[in-house]
């Protein structure tokens, strides 16, 4: 197998996503020819586990990829299955193969978000709807554009597409092991999601029901070989979500299944039915309908705090933890005794990844998803500081990264409108957990120290894995080191004064 450099950022190097359409096909693949002009797919798949056949004379591969003006000569591969970049061969592959199906890869092939079958217009329309939601105007205009093509069924001649072709007519190889293994239809209508850019990122199809505007089930699953751990805790948060009540349980995925199919580790969850938060606070519309919908999720934050609530002494071993591993990488910038000398404080449930990118909503509610690095007993406040960073930032319109930790600090110092969001809702989180204010200083800085280190978890996970990680972080985990070091933040903020 290849072996792959670890590269400090996603630039310059082909974006893993690509060889998600591999799941679209109806058999396993372990090995693949790579024709030159589909060169970009060679790092993604040896990413994925795909043994990349390049001596001559070699076995006949599972797959061959091909660019658009190679059809022919991945027909002389001989290979079990082809994907071919661009949708002008479709007779060509037709003659060889029983079956052939375009697929649109949105927004482009070299970074495609969501791969949905062009014949599949019920699941098209829910994409450009709910799902694929740009922020740039030149974006919304092409998908407006691309969506009134597709009223008009002619997107056909202008998507960017794959043809996907295989002997058999099968559904996805992870849809059918789903059907055997949860029921659902999988000879439904689909879009598959194909995750960030990180090649441990999981995939999702979301499914339809015969007829429905909405995708009824979340079929995820790995784009790597045997990489549980993530399956592992998501079924445990769910769990933990679902046993904490109806309040939150309701705005929390049902996990009804987990399987293994050729190697790969998958789960099948209700859908989260909606848009991501993100694209909600970033399109155009009224601020005072974001600001709404900010105070809604906001309250149920609050909320499973309160429904989960547990002495302080439940707390311990988080504060051990901190203590022991988070701490000791901050000597110069924070005092070892912050964690020690913190009043007793309430557990409360976690959910730990709380960005808006994780909570999908549409007009009638909100689905937190991806509860993945949930804790039974966290730390309250660290949930309700994590969402209001992320959605306040987000409120005002995207900016590069570098910007939002910008905003961020000028956010937490009382400087931006939104700011009177930010401090109210503590407020009203401090009285709801009987926590001093004196105290909320030494709760946030534990927070972004415990964000930050996630970026030498996942590092570790790549290395286990043998793939290289992006460097692309989130902004949660961009923060701490302003915070320690910016005047006016730290272990004396305090937002009510």
């Amino acid at each position: 197998m290849t072996r792959l450099r670890r590269t400090p950022d996603a630039e310059g190097r082909p974006d893993a996503r690509r060889a998600v359409a591999r799941f679209v096909l109806p058999r396993p693949v372990a090995t693949a020819r790579v024709l030159p002009r589909a060169a970009a797919w060679r790092e993604p798949l040896a990413e994925g586990g795909i043994e990349l056949l390049d001596a001559r004379p070699a076995p006949r591969p599972d797959l061959v990829v091909a660019g658009v003006t190679e059809a022919s000569r991945a027909v002389a591969e001989g290979a079990e299955c082809a994907i071919v970049e661009g949708g002008l061969a479709r007779g060509r592959l037709a003659e060889h193969y029983g079956h052939v199906r375009r697929i649109a890869a949105l927004p482009s092939l070299a970074r495609p978000e969501i791969l949905v079958p062009l014949d599949a217009r019920g699941a098209l329309d829910y994409a450009f709807r709910s799902w694929f939601v740009p922020t740039k105007r030149w974006k919304r205009l092409r998908n407006s554009l691309l969506h009134r093509l597709l009223a008009r069924r002619a997107l056909d001649r202008v998507a960017p597409a794959l043809l996907v072709a295989s002997a058999s007519a099968e559904p996805p190889i992870v849809l059918a092991a789903a059907r055997e293994h949860a029921g659902i239809t999988a000879d439904g209508e689909w879009l598959l999601v194909t995750g960030g850019a990180d090649p441990l990122a999981r995939s999702v199809f979301y499914v339809f029901a015969g007829g429905s505007a909405v995708p009824s089930w979340a079929v995820k699953f790995a784009r790597v070989p045997s990489y549980a751990e993530p399956f592992e805790r998501d079924e445990r948060g769910l769990r933990l979500a679902a046993a904490a009540g109806h309040s939150v349980a309701e705005h929390a995925p049902r996990l009804l299944r987990r399987f293994t199919v050729a190697g790969v580790e998958a789960s099948v969850e209700s859908a989260a039915v909606g848009s991501r938060v993100t694209s909600l606070l970033t399109e155009p519309g009224s601020r005072a309908e974001k600001l709404r919908r900010i105070d809604e999720i906001a309250t149920w934050i609050v909320e499973m705090g309160r429904v989960t609530r547990a002495p302080a002494p439940a707390l311990a071993r988080e504060r051990a933890r901190l203590h022991e591993t988070v701490l000791p990488e901050w000597q110069d910038a924070v005092p070892a005794d912050v964690v020690t000398s913190l009043a007793p404080l309430p557990a409360v449930l976690q959910h730990n990844d709380l960005g808006c990118w994780n909570i999908v909503a549409d007009d009638r509610t909100f689905t937190v998803v991806d509860w993945e690095s949930a804790r039974e007993h966290g730390f309250p406040l660290w949930d309700l500081l994590y969402f209001l960073l992320d959605a306040l930032t987000h409120l005002d319109g995207v900016r590069p990264t570098g910007e939002r930790v910008d905003q961020a600090v000028r956010l937490f110092r009382g400087e931006l409108t939104a700011s009177r969001v930010l401090f109210e809702w503590l407020r009203r989180a401090l009285v709801a957990f009987d926590i001093a204010e004196e105290e909320v200083g030494m709760i946030a800085t534990l927070c972004w120290l415990h964000h930050e280190a996630s970026d030498a978890a996942r590092l570790s996970r790549a290395r286990a894995a043998a793939v290289a990680p992006t460097g692309l972080r989130p902004l949660v985990e961009l923060f701490a080191h302003r915070w320690v070091r910016e005047p006016g933040l730290g272990l004396t903020w305090n937002p009510g004064r």
